[in-house]
């Protein structure tokens, strides 16, 4: 079996039908690839359409458990996944009609350890076609560590195939956090790898749901999201740290545009607490962990040119000041309020 495609569902009875149809919608034999679901608990209707749907498919594998998370739920799935390569959907995507073959052969034809494609984000289940599969690509491949340094990677695990020797040999699995997994497990995986490639093929679509972290405000979302952006930014240090003791000078670029993106998640933080009801107190709290770990105050983040923009120059000239900080935090609150 040449891939195995990893989706954990929790109440996306509205999405699920729509994403298991695309992957079925795919240029390659039902029997070279599985559809493993893993419906985390959902108290909707995820599990019954699931279940209609793998009635009449024998590549969809229903495993159903009590709620773990995405991590538990990854985790469950890859222990039974039988392919050579490994692909992670989240259940509220979906993918473009036809476009898992050509990812598929080029995977293959040259044994690559990780290869990535195009995503983009849409707002409805509509958008199958894609705009470029037809083409042939170049392949340049590179080590993971290259490949971070030379391109500005995003970090979720939807936009990249995993060969699973591979992956089984750097012994990775998710953690049971509920945000921002992605932000570490990518790094670390392509840290390891020895031949990766990227194809400019568009391939996945990432559904803008209303529920999403930037516009969920509820105090029990925005204090998790806080905690595993401060578990994030942890692990991203460590991996930094692990790559510096190799003392290799090929890492330079790579650990720059690391630094970069740890930063960057500092930011996040402190620009969503500037959002929330948390109090100042709080924040400061978060900013002396921080710097313990040494990613605040923000070195490198205006050292990479995709964040080196006017708004990003602002924030960091106020962030790292303490005075301006406190007090464009109390000015922005009370302008809330009066508002």
């Amino acid at each position: 079996m040449d891939l195995s495609i990893i989706i954990p569902a929790y109440n996306v009875e509205k999405h699920i039908e729509s994403c298991l149809k695309s992957l079925l919608q795919q240029d390659l034999d039902k029997s070279s690839y599985e559809i493993l679901v893993v419906n985390d608990g959902s108290t909707d209707n995820t599990g019954s359409i699931i279940k209609k749907l793998k009635s009449n498919y024998s590549n969809i594998n229903l495993i159903t458990q009590e709620n773990k998370g995405i991590g538990g739920a990854r985790n469950a799935a890859l222990d039974i996944a039988k392919g050579k390569y490994i692909y992670f959907v989240d259940g509220d995507d979906y993918v473009a009609t036809n476009t898992f073959g050509k990812v598929l052969d080029k995977a293959l034809k040259y044994n690559l350890d990780i290869i990535g494609f195009n995503s983009k984000h849409v707002f409805d289940h509509e958008d199958l076609l894609s705009t470029n599969i037809d083409q042939d690509k170049d392949v340049e491949i590179l080590s993971g560590t290259e490949f971070m340094g030379k391109y500005n990677f995003e970090p979720e695990v939807w936009w990249y195939f995993i060969r699973r020797d591979f992956f089984d040999e750097c012994n990775l699995r998710f953690y049971d956090r509920k945000f921002v997994q992605d932000s570490y497990f990518t790094p670390i995986l392509f840290s390891k790898a020895d031949t990766m490639a990227y194809v400019d093929y568009d391939v996945y679509r990432y559904y803008m749901s209303e529920n999403s972290i930037t516009r969920n405000r509820s105090k029990k979302h925005l204090e998790t999201h806080f905690r595993d952006l401060a578990f994030a930014v942890q692990k991203q240090q460590e991996l930094i740290k692990s790559i510096e003791k190799l003392g290799r000078d090929e890492d330079e670029d790579c650990l720059k545009m690391l630094k970069a993106k740890k930063e960057r998640y500092v930011l996040i933080a402190i620009v969503r607490y500037f959002k929330s009801d948390f109090s100042f107190a709080a924040l400061k709290q978060d900013l002396n962990f921080y710097k313990k770990i040494d990613s605040y105050p923000f070195r490198y983040l205006l050292k990479i040119d995709k964040f080196r923009n006017s708004v990003n120059k602002i924030l960091v000239f106020i962030f790292n000041s303490s005075v301006l900080l406190n007090l464009s935090f109390h000015t922005y609150r009370l302008y809330r309020k009066l508002r």
